[in-house]
């Protein structure tokens, strides 16, 4: 995921990413689940194995963010773990 710039309470962002493997290749039509302070949101990555998620931010203060890969017959399970500070008005 690309890093993001200080973000004010009520904020819509936008989450992209992409999956892809050790020697960088994507990784398609895979199925992530990411969670923001718990709060999970399922996800299918597209041909090229991005995806694109939008949020509106309103918890002021640290938030949570994982991204989850549960793996399949093919690849290993992955997880990617942030803090997110988002700041009062």
């Amino acid at each position: 995921m690309e890093s993001i710039e200080k973000i004010i309470k009520g904020d819509e962002i936008v989450y992209n990413g992409s999956l892809t493997t050790f020697n960088n290749q994507s990784i398609p039509n895979a199925q992530i689940i990411i969670f923001i302070n718990d709060s999970p949101k399922t996800l299918k990555l597209d041909e090229n194995g991005n995806f694109k998620f939008t949020y509106k931010m309103n918890n002021v203060g640290i938030n949570d963010i994982e991204v989850i890969f549960k793996g399949n017959n093919t690849y290993a399970k992955s997880t990617l773990k942030m803090k997110l500070e988002i700041f009062d008005k």
